[in-house]
């Protein structure tokens, strides 16, 4: 019976060694074993594409329109080359040459029917809707008539005149007057009735 107590004493004395042995040919049993942490890639800043501000063209300072002259409209008298030598205003529906009269204004102030002047100098009538430019224009006479008018002055056809392109009725004498009638011609250096410079065949 001692026998085996002492076999199995020693037996268990063995086995502790051998594990005690073990744990220092180890380094030490309680050391931990290190732990390596996972490798985590690094995370990018999501690219992001620059923002350009939208550009604004330019702002132009606006051009104004050249300034024009008014277009003629209506029965506007025209220039004939050749009416007793030199260029002359002339209707454009018959061609008759029109004239002026000395001290006649734009009311038709010497010229006038109670006179006995307008059956012989019948006006040069406006058609409806007419405008004028540079120096012919249209005035009212004191009936209330709308007449063509060159310079200022209104015009006129001559009964004399039977024809397209006489001039007949140039330098005739008003009667009971000092006035005279002329031919009226275009006169490019006198100005225009607004003051401005007057350009072209009505000046």
């Amino acid at each position: 019976m001692n026998t085996r107590l002492g076999i199995l004493f020693l037996a268990t004395a063995v086995t502790l060694a051998a594990c005690g042995g073990g744990g220092s040919s180890s380094g030490g049993g309680n050391n931990p074993i290190p732990t390596t942490a996972p490798s985590t890639a690094p995370t990018s800043a999501p690219t992001t594409a620059p923002t350009h501000a939208p550009t604004t063209p330019p702002t132009t300072a606006p051009t104004s329109p050249p300034t024009t002259a008014p277009q003629p409209k209506g029965n506007i008298p025209i220039q004939d080359p050749n009416i007793g030598g030199s260029a002359a205003f002339v209707d454009p529906a018959t061609h008759h040459t029109l004239y002026w009269l000395d001290n006649d204004g734009p009311n038709g102030v010497v010229c006038t029917t109670a006179a006995g002047c307008t059956p012989i100098w019948p006006p040069m009538t406006a058609s409806a809707g007419s405008a004028g430019t540079g120096n012919m224009t249209v005035v009212t006479r004191s009936d209330g008539t709308k007449q063509w008018a060159y310079q200022g002055h209104p015009l006129y056809h001559y009964v004399g005149d039977s024809g397209a392109d006489q001039n007949n009725g140039n330098l005739i004498p008003e009667p009971g007057t000092s006035d005279i009638w002329h031919t009226a011609r275009p006169a490019a250096a006198s100005p225009s009735p607004t003051g401005q410079p007057c350009m072209g065949p009505y000046c």
